[in-house]
């Protein structure tokens, strides 16, 4: 029970401070655009780094410490390793900035795709309408990953386009986090060899 609670509260605390301190090295940059600037052009930013990557390291860490604070209750192994490597990638984005290609590109994939792929999985554990909500944001991710890689922007720009795959995550942390430390034992698990997923 209070390891569930725990972990949501890492989720929580991490998308929170994460998305705060993002907009407070937004303001710090200068002549900062969302929609021409990518979110890592924060992590280079004479006034804007140490707050930026101080930042979403903290959050790659929160991440990897509630998967591993909440695996032994649902015991989906692929969740866990999912959540691990979304953690990882994140705390990659901060350690190696944009000037340190391709380190910074191959960490960053890491905390799309498999960010995005939590999100829908995460769906397993939650009831209706929250697992519809976590699917879409889920699928919003890996969509707007896709189409920014692709460089189609769809008139949002570089920077505006890249924020559309990071929001929902940012979303879906907080949301999945308040989930967990909210509910009791509501949430829903596979039943049948949860081990094996």
């Amino acid at each position: 029970m209070y390891l569930k609670k725990i972990a949501g509260l890492l989720l929580f605390l991490g998308a929170s401070q994460f998305l705060i301190f993002m907009l407070i090295a937004e303001v710090l940059y200068g002549n900062y655009s969302i929609s021409e600037n990518t979110i890592s052009d924060l992590g280079v930013g004479p006034h804007s780094a140490v707050i930026f990557n101080a930042s979403i390291i903290i959050l790659g860490m929160f991440i990897i410490f509630a998967a591993i604070i909440f695996h032994p209750i649902h015991k989906m192994k692929l969740f866990s390793f999912l959540l691990v490597l979304t953690g990882i990638g994140a705390m990659g984005v901060g350690i190696f900035n944009e000037n340190l290609r391709p380190l910074h590109e191959i960490f960053a994939a890491m905390t799309f795709i498999f960010g995005g792929i939590s999100e829908i999985w995460s769906s397993r554990l939650i009831r209706f309408p929250l697992s519809v909500c976590v699917i879409v944001l889920g699928s919003l991710t890996l969509i707007f990953i896709i189409l920014f890689a692709s460089e189609i922007y769809l008139g949002l720009g570089r920077g505006g386009t890249e924020r559309m795959a990071v929001y929902p995550i940012i979303l879906w942390g907080a949301g999945f986090g308040s989930y967990l430390m909210a509910s009791d034992q509501r949430w829903l698990i596979q039943e049948s060899d949860p081990q094996s997923l």
